[in-house]
């Protein structure tokens, strides 16, 4: 009978932690994912970020700006900003038909930020090289 009711609390014991740590992941999970939501303005001057859940600005100068990817596959598109302290990944900023005025908005206010596509078969890098001219990766004629 002892054994029964022993088995039993440890079960019991067993369950509640389970219970208890899924419910601490969720609340741990909820809060970083809110933390991390933010929405982001292109200025005149600068990239202001505000996030949704804190009360924190953030501004980003342009010429603080080294490094502009976009990433478009199938199932979705994500852009990111690398700065020297920050690195941001968000959701599509502009749609494919005005790319390249977003393009030329960003080399207009920052001229050595490095502007990546991918993949290089994409619609964008298209767009990209029918305004700008072709722009073939270079081979060293070592490697040939």
């Amino acid at each position: 009978m002892f054994y029964f009711i022993a088995i039993a609390f440890f079960v019991d014991w067993v369950s509640w932690m389970v219970i208890s740590f899924g419910i601490a992941l969720f609340v741990y999970s909820f809060k970083w994912i809110n933390n991390e939501m933010f929405d982001i303005y292109f200025k005149e001057n600068e990239i202001e970020i505000k996030y949704v859940y804190r009360k924190k600005i953030q501004i980003i100068n342009y010429q603080d700006l080294i490094k502009y990817t976009f990433i478009e596959t199938s199932k979705s598109s994500n852009n990111s900003f690398k700065t020297k302290d920050f690195h941001f990944v968000f959701n599509r900023v502009v749609a494919n038909n005005h790319f390249i005025e977003f393009y030329k908005f960003l080399k207009s206010k920052n001229e050595n930020l490095e502007i990546e596509i991918f993949p290089l078969s994409s619609n964008l890098e298209y767009l990209r090289q029918q305004e700008f001219g072709l722009s073939y990766r270079k081979i060293l004629k070592e490697t040939l």
